[in-house]
């Protein structure tokens, strides 16, 4: 394993620290030699020759950037395990009742869509802590394709409040949707795959969410038992700790605006400073510029595209509530300030330490937290 990361935090540090591993990006090779993160991997980026002239004739025509064929060659020629291993995924996530329960046709779409991209994340930090374990292909080229549609779905639930329960789109109205708001070009490079390919994709996925016994029977175990349990309960751990670290960035960056708004003499202009180590930390600034950041759109689609993979959410609502109380406590009553800021990062730690035992049968080597929690975030006012 490579002694870099990307990630604010070195290796050895972050051995003492795996719960925050979780928030690193799987910038590693899977187990056939390919990049996991493709177009996006600093340490291992494709060749020049992976790439070539876009050639739909879609909102992608004429598009100055290219596609990435080898990545497309790699979707096609695994297409089969990538298939059992959709249906794989739909079928864990409904025994334990993720799905299937109110979310939704295009919830339940997210959630599954969510988990396979996070799939490459549990066998990256088995790597850090020093096992000798790959990354299956089957996950690393399941994972780039649901990394965008996982930020498809995220902007449509934009037009809805934030909320995906009560949208229903067939695979062709998906794809209409992503071709008309331009959505298939990204910043660097265009989607690889073809209109076909794309809504073939989409029909298999709706139809391994279905609770029926056909879809079950077509699973042919792409990965052992043990290793869909693992993704799946390093996804609902990723999805969980990604949220919480959502709230208490929202609220330290909060109370930097308010303070120095109200108080230049204990404020700091250059403040709030994001230290990259969260998943969310350009989404908390940009929500702590609001007066009200929990009842934000930003905010409400967080907390309900997390809901269904949460693992402690009444827990977690208090937390929203300890950070509203500190929020709205008066700015010039540093003490009481002082008491509520207590109270926040006290329920944090709490839920942070619950969701220990779920890391430590992922994981086994390495410390679970071994640093202040604030380290991860930035300093707070005083």
């Amino acid at each position: 394993m490579k002694t870099e990361l990307r990630y604010p935090f070195g290796l050895e540090f972050m051995r003492q620290n795996k719960a925050f591993m979780f928030f690193c990006p799987p910038d590693c090779l899977d187990a056939d030699g390919r990049p996991v993160l493709e177009g996006r991997s600093v340490s291992h980026k494709p060749a020049g020759s992976a790439y070539q002239v876009c050639p739909y004739q879609d909102s992608r025509a004429d598009t100055p950037m290219p596609v990435n064929v080898d990545s497309l060659r790699a979707l096609l020629q695994h297409q089969d395990e990538v298939f059992a291993f959709i249906r794989e995924v739909a079928r864990h996530l409904r025994n334990w009742r993720i799905v299937g329960q109110g979310g939704g046709p295009i919830g339940d779409l997210y959630t599954l869509a969510y988990t396979c991209y996070k799939s490459p994340g549990i066998y990256f930090v088995r790597q850090v802590f020093g096992e000798q374990v790959d990354v299956p292909v089957v996950c690393s080229v399941a994972s780039r394709f649901f990394h965008g549609l996982v930020n498809l779905l995220a902007i449509l639930a934009l037009e809805h409040d934030g909320d995906l329960a009560p949208v229903d789109l067939t695979p062709e109205a998906i794809y209409d949707y992503a071709d008309e708001g331009r959505h298939l070009v990204g910043l660097s490079e265009a989607c690889a795959a073809s209109r076909a390919t794309i809504v073939k994709y989409l029909a298999v996925i709706q139809q391994a969410l279905r609770p029926d016994e056909e879809t079950a029977r077509y699973a042919t175990g792409v990965l052992s038992a043990e290793g869909m349990d693992s993704v799946v309960r390093a996804t609902r751990f990723t999805m969980s700790i990604e949220f919480l670290a959502l709230i208490y960035e929202v609220a330290r960056c909060r109370a930097w605006r308010q303070i120095n708004r109200c108080d230049s003499a204990r404020g700091n202009v250059h403040q709030p400073v994001v230290r990259y180590a969260t998943t969310h930390c350009l989404v908390a600034k940009k929500l702590s510029l609001d007066e009200q950041p929990f009842g934000h759109l930003l905010f409400r689609r967080a907390r309900r595209l997390s809901r269904a993979l949460l693992i402690a959410r009444s827990q977690t609502e208090r937390l929203i509530e300890s950070a509203t109380e500190y929020l709205d406590t008066d700015v010039c009553d540093a003490e009481a300030r002082r008491a509520g800021r207590a109270r926040l990062k006290s329920d944090m730690q709490r839920l942070v330490e619950r969701h220990r035992p779920l890391v430590d049968e992922c994981v086994a080597e390495g410390a679970y937290v071994s640093a202040d929690v604030d380290i991860f975030f930035g300093r707070w006012p005083e």
